[in-house]
C-alpha cells in the first residue's frame, strides 16, 4: 500500500510539465507559473494550487491552476478534472473556477452568473444588472470551501458560501437552527442546487478585526446574553 501523498511532485519543478500539458489541453500556451497554495492531508494526498500567465488565443490571462495527488489512487471526484499521468501516478488538474469538489464556485466566481442567482432568488427587492455586483474572493480553500463578498452598488452585502455537496445541508441546518431560536445570526438569501449559500450580511464591526479594536465589541453581559439564546439543540452539534 502506498503513502506516496504526490507532495514531492506538486511542490517541485516537475509539476511544471503536467500543469504545461493541462494548459495545453485546454487550448492555451502556459508562459509562466509559481506555487501558490499548498493543503497536505500527510500519506493520503496533496492538494495545490499555481498561479500562471497563459496565452489564450483570445490574449494572455492570469489564471489559477489546481492539482490533486493521492497515495491510493484516484477519489470519485476526481473524474470531475481533467486527468494526467507522470510516470505510474494519475493527478487530477482543473483551472479555477472550475474546482471539482465545489461545483457552484464556477457560478459564485462571475458577476453575471450571481446577479442571476440573486434576483432568481429575489434576495434584493429589485432585480439587478451583474455591473452592479462587486465580487471579492474572501477565502478559497481548493477542494473544500470558499467564501465570496458580494457587494452591491447602493445596496446590501452578502456573503456566499461556497460548499461540498456533503456540508452544504449541515451547514445551512446550523444557520436556521440560529434563526428560529432568535439568535442574531446572518439571513439566509438563497440556497441553490449547487451548493452555494448565501448570506445577507450582518450590521456592525467583523470578529475579526473586533477582538484587535481597542474600544470594546460588546460587553460581558451581551455576549452571556447572546450565549444565553443558542438553542439546547446546539450542544448536540458535532464539533468542527
Amino acid at each position: 500500500m502506498s503513502s506516496d501523498d504526490g507532495a514531492a511532485l506538486l511542490t517541485s519543478e516537475g509539476v511544471g510539465g503536467l500543469l504545461s500539458a493541462a494548459v495545453t489541453h485546454a487550448g492555451g500556451t502556459l508562459v509562466a507559473w509559481a506555487l501558490d497554495h499548498v493543503d497536505a492531508n500527510p500519506n493520503q494526498s496533496t492538494t495545490a494550487t499555481y498561479s500562471a500567465i497563459v496565452d489564450w488565443p483570445y490574449g494572455r490571462r492570469d489564471e489559477l491552476l489546481g492539482v490533486s495527488a493521492r497515495a491510493q489512487g484516484l477519489s470519485g471526484s476526481d473524474s470531475r478534472a481533467e486527468i494526467f499521468a507522470d510516470g505510474d501516478r494519475e493527478v487530477a488538474v482543473w483551472l479555477y473556477p472550475n474546482d471539482p469538489d465545489l461545483p457552484g464556485l464556477a457560478r459564485a466566481a462571475y458577476p453575471t452568473s450571481m446577479a442571476a442567482v440573486l434576483n432568481a432568488y429575489r434576495a434584493l427587492p429589485e432585480p439587478i444588472a451583474p455591473e452592479q455586483l462587486d465580487l471579492t474572493m474572501v477565502t478559497y480553500r481548493p477542494r473544500r470551501r470558499a467564501v465570496l463578498r458580494d457587494a452591491v452598488a447602493g445596496g446590501p452585502t452578502f456573503f456566499v458560501k461556497v460548499l461540498r455537496e456533503r456540508l452544504f445541508h449541515d451547514v445551512s441546518r446550523r444557520h436556521k437552527l440560529l434563526l428560529d431560536a432568535g439568535v442574531p445570526a446572518p439571513r439566509i438569501a438563497a440556497g441553490t442546487q449547487d451548493f452555494l449559500l448565501v448570506l445577507a450580511e450582518l450590521p456592525g464591526r467583523p470578529l475579526a478585526r473586533a477582538v484587535f479594536d481597542p474600544v470594546r465589541p460588546c460587553t460581558a453581559e451581551q455576549l452571556i446574553d447572546v450565549l444565553d439564546a443558542m438553542p439546547a439543540a446546539v450542544a448536540e452539534l458535532e464539533r468542527r
